[in-house]
């Protein structure tokens, strides 16, 4: 994969090829078989993304569908729909695991309380208790540290599900779909999740789909996903 990406990107005319992007599409498809099990939601996107711009290019010349605007429809369209059901998400137990686990910037929550690390401390010891519960009860279960913590992360996912539903409303409807909006609200969404989440191929297929859904967009909004989409894909390999 590493070389055929490299193909692509030093011979550009390779990668308007349907060949190419076939090629792509399936090497990722057969990579699931050994991985199914452990395939992450976003490993899966990047082969719907690929497979979309084969059928884009396959169809460039009498497109049927924005394919792009499609996907994006879906992810947020299902990411509202799990939070909505979601009682690991609505206790704060997921956003207080992003702040207080090792896999997000250690600093995220300390420009609010000092005491970072006690609230690590009583984060490992709420999963003490969560051992003993049934996986539905510790899911349900707020994190047992101060409840000022509880609150903020409560009140977060509760804005966090009402922004995604915005954008995913801003997708679906073809007039919003018309403006700028929805294209600086993914923007706006991903650098604002940047700091809890280490995500960042994920963001990437974020910014490269709003890329590819809105290419009439204005050139502040080009550069401005084009960046994301470099900068991202930069921390990835890099291991920022």
């Amino acid at each position: 994969m590493g070389f055929m990406a490299i193909a692509g990107l030093t011979f550009p005319k390779l990668a308007s090829r349907e060949p190419y992007w076939l090629a792509i599409s399936w090497a990722l498809f057969l990579n699931l078989i050994p991985n199914y099990s452990t395939a992450a939601n976003h490993y899966w996107l990047t082969v719907y993304v690929s497979f979309a711009i084969l059928i884009g290019i396959t169809q460039k010349n009498s497109p049927k569908y924005n394919l792009f605007r499609c996907l994006l429809i879906i992810v947020f369209g299902l990411a509202t729909v799990q939070k909505l059901i979601s009682p690991y998400f609505f206790s704060g137990r997921l956003l207080g695991d992003y702040f207080l686990s090792d896999r997000v910037l250690s600093n995220t929550i300390s420009f609010i309380r000092d005491n970072h690390a006690a609230f690590i401390s009583a984060y490992q010891e709420s999963f003490l208790h969560f051992n003993h519960l049934t996986v539905f009860d510790g899911a349900a279960s707020p994190i047992l540290v101060d409840p000022w913590f509880i609150s903020f992360c409560q009140a977060l996912a509760v804005i966090i599900i009402i922004f995604e539903a915005v954008i995913f409303i801003s997708l679906a409807s073809n007039k919003l779909f018309k403006f700028s909006f929805s294209q600086w609200s993914i923007l706006v969404f991903i650098w604002a999740t940047f700091p809890i989440r280490e995500e960042y191929s994920f963001f990437a297929l974020l910014s490269l789909l709003i890329f590819l859904a809105k290419p009439n967009s204005n050139i502040v909004l080009k550069a401005l996903s084009l960046l994301s989409i470099f900068a991202f894909l930069a921390f990835s390999v890099g291991n920022f």
